[in-house]
This record gives structure tokens, sequence and C-alpha cells, in this order.
């Protein structure tokens, strides 16, 4: 086990500053969004919705990144990676964070939709602002690392996500939709839906 770790180690150690940042800039977002997806369901039941408005917020993002894949992927090309990924992680961290602010309907699917586009610009960047910055021996470890950082992240956010919310209700005796709230780190007094 020694050995495995430490040529892990060494292998992260033999790549750039690009991909060092990229690799810790996946793991805080990819806990952000285990935090996120885990606990928006029940925000979106907590609202007084019922599942079918969870499946069209679930299919308006699905639908938005798939519409923009290519647009970004020529957008990547042309502009660089990096501003790409930043760009678009930006704009998914504004519209992520409008997603837990609102609570119409209208205003939820609208949100998820531009979620899902800037998502697009992530995903389509990843892969090759990996293999840029890497060489070919590198390659095969690197994504694989970079995919069990996503999955390794995505746990940890889900349960952080999970036990931050139950935290809130059971220390702070908060209703279900604030301490969703707080779950996201932020407030939203009183808020129900009209």
């Amino acid at each position: 086990m020694g050995n495995f770790i430490g040529g892990w180690s060494s292998q992260f150690k033999g790549y750039n500053k690009n991909i060092r940042l990229f690799l810790l800039s996946s793991i805080l977002g990819h806990i952000g969004m285990g935090i996120f997806m885990i606990i928006y369901n029940y925000y979106i039941r907590e609202l007084g919705f019922d599942e079918q408005v969870n499946g069209k917020v679930i299919a308006m993002t699905a639908t938005a990144t798939a519409i923009m894949l290519l647009p970004a992927g020529i957008l990547s090309d042309r502009f660089g990676r990096k501003k790409i990924i930043f760009w678009g992680g930006l704009f998914s961290a504004i519209t992520l964070l409008s997603r837990s602010l609102f609570i119409d309907e209208s205003t939820l699917l609208t949100a998820a939709f531009l979620s899902g586009i800037f998502m697009a610009f992530i995903q389509v960047s990843t892969i090759p602002l990996l293999a840029e910055n890497s060489n070919e021996k590198q390659r095969v470890h690197l994504f694989s690392f970079n995919f069990a950082i996503m999955m390794v992240a995505n746990v940890i956010g889900n349960i952080l996500g999970g036990g931050l919310s139950d935290v809130f209700q059971a220390v702070f005796s908060l209703d279900p939709v604030t301490s969703i709230h707080r779950s996201h780190f932020c407030y939203l007094p009183h808020l129900q839906k009209t």
C-alpha cells in the first residue's frame, strides 16, 4: 500500500503547475457539487414541488449541457482551456447559487438551464487541458487520478451535504428549508413557497 501511495505521490509531484492547480480546483469543485446535488432534491421538495419539477430541473441542465458541448469546444480551441474553465466555473457558481435562492418553478428551470450551459465549458475543456499539460507517460495515471479525485470528492461532498443539513436541523432547531440554505452556506429567513 505504501508503494502504491508513494507512486501516486511522486507522479503528482511530476505534474506541472497547471495540472496541480486544476486537480486542487477539481477537488474543491466536486466537493461543492456533491454538497449541492445531495440536498438540492430535498430543497425542491421542501419548497412544496413534486418529483416532476425535480425531473424537469435535471432534464433542463442535461439538455443545456448537450446543446452547448460543441460550441464550448470551439470556444475552448479558440480562447484557450484555462480561460474557458475559469469563466465556466465562475458562471456555474453564480447560476448554482441562484438555483439555491429562487423559489418559483420557471426561475428554477431557467437557472438550471444556464448552469448546464456553463458546466459544458468545464466538461469539454478538462481532458484537453490535462493532455496539453502532460507527457504521454503521465497521461494514463493523470486521467485515472483525475477521475478518482472526482469520485472521492463527490462522495465527501454528499456526506457533508447530508450531515450539515441534519446538524442544522438537530442542533439549531431550524426548519428543513432554512437548514438546507445553511448547508449551502447562505441563509434566507422564513423562506416559503407563495
